[in-house]
């Protein structure tokens, strides 16, 4: 891991569970990011991603009752890059959106790390 590998940049964290939803911004932060927004519903994220500066975002497929891909969506829309997450593996991410990265859950910093310097197009050598 490097630290500050994120130098500032702003994530959208779209994850309904609470605590894993404050780790994960414990973890941006000891990679140097900036937590833009926690959304934890779709509603939620859209608003963040019409209001709020981003740069990346991890996205739950799976908020609430199953797979919602409106927030990747309009992530796509805005050229955002994003990558899922979810505990059902890259299976359970069907059509146009079949190709994204996924952090598998549970996934560890050096994970996380890799996916968001891969999204910001940053080198992963030390």
């Amino acid at each position: 891991m490097v630290e500050n590998s994120l130098m500032g940049k702003r994530i959208l964290l779209v994850e309904d569970e609470a605590l894993l939803a404050a780790l994960l911004e414990d973890l941006i932060g000891e990679l140097g990011g900036v937590v833009a927004a926690t959304a934890p519903s779709t509603r939620a994220a859209l608003k963040a991603i019409d209001q709020t500066r981003i740069d990346a975002a991890i996205v739950d497929i799976n908020l609430g009752a199953g797979p919602n891909f409106e927030v990747a969506e309009r992530l796509e829309d805005r050229d955002i890059p994003f990558v899922f997450s979810t505990g059902y593996g890259s299976d359970s991410i069907a059509g146009r959106f079949s190709g994204r990265l996924v952090l598998a859950k549970p996934f560890h910093i050096d994970e996380l790390d890799a996916a968001l310097r891969s999204l910001l197009g940053r080198s992963t050598a030390a």
